[in-house]
Parts: structure tokens; sequence; C-alpha cells
């Protein structure tokens, strides 16, 4: 028979090693999200926690954790801000292109899904937004306050 402080020593060291795994898994999610944000990862149709979970072998709790760690939103909400980012920049730098094509480049499939996820971010629609701020539109809100509304949005929406 073990003595009891056997017992407890051998449970510290496993306690201690699992805090160190844990510590090295949020290092290596951190990592991962900063490489999928520059990447453009929440471009590709699907982009989805579970996808990135499994790349890094880790559970998807770890990377929606690490991402309100790193980021303050979960997960999901990140990649749509992320994904409406791109959109606003695309719908100013590509004014020939259709919303639809741009919905689609920023992986949103459905033009619908994307326009309520759009106007819930920036408070207003695509076409409304490429409007105010081309090259030449001057009327409406100024793009600190589009912006503003992004950060709101992210936090307020519960898109997936």
């Amino acid at each position: 028979m073990f003595k009891l402080s056997e017992l407890l020593s051998r449970k510290g060291i496993t306690l201690r090693a699992k805090e160190r795994a844990g510590a090295a898994d949020i290092r290596t999610v951190a990592a991962a999200l900063e490489q999928f944000k520059q990447d453009k990862g929440y471009t590709r149709a699907g982009g989805s926690l579970e996808e990135l979970a499994h790349k890094i072998g880790v559970k998807t709790e770890t990377v929606s954790q690490c991402c309100i760690q790193t980021y303050g939103v979960p997960f999901r909400q990140w990649r749509t801000s992320l994904r409406i980012q791109e959109a606003k920049r695309l719908l100013v730098g590509q004014p020939e292109a259709a919303i639809p094509e741009i919905s689609r480049a920023v992986g949103i499939s459905d033009r619908r899904n994307f326009a309520r996820q759009f106007k819930a971010i920036t408070g207003m629609s695509p076409a409304r937004f490429r409007e105010v701020f081309s090259a030449g539109g001057t009327e409406g809100p100024d793009p600190a306050q589009a912006e503003a509304g992004q950060a709101r949005g992210a936090q307020n929406s519960n898109v997936r």
C-alpha cells in the first residue's frame, strides 16, 4: 500500500503536468488563431471551430476559450467579425464586384445571411456601405462609426 503522502505527491505531479499541458494548448491555439487570421482561413466556406480544433488537435472548447481570452468574443463572433471586415474592404476596393460574389469570397455562401450579418455589425446593408464609403461617397456616418457599430454587432450577434 501507498502512504498518503506518496499518493498526494503523485497527484500533485499529475496536476502540475496537466496545468503545463493546458498552458501549452492555449499557446498553440493562440498561434493557430493568429495564423487562421493571417491566412484568411475565415474566408473559406466553413472555416469552422470544429475544423480548426481538429487541425491543431485540441477540443473545440479550448479554441473557443482561447478566442475569448485573446479577442474578447467566442470564435464564431470573431470569425464573423473578420469576414465582415474583409467584406467592407472588398466592397470599397472592388466596386465592380457583385455583392453575392463578395459574400462568397468572405466565406458566407447565403447572400441573405451575409446581408443580415453585415447589417448587424455595421448598421447598414452592404450596398449602402459601398455607396457611403466608396471613393466619391461623402454622405452618411464616418468610417469610425461603422467600426464602432462593428464592435457592438460582434458582441451582440449570435451568428454561426
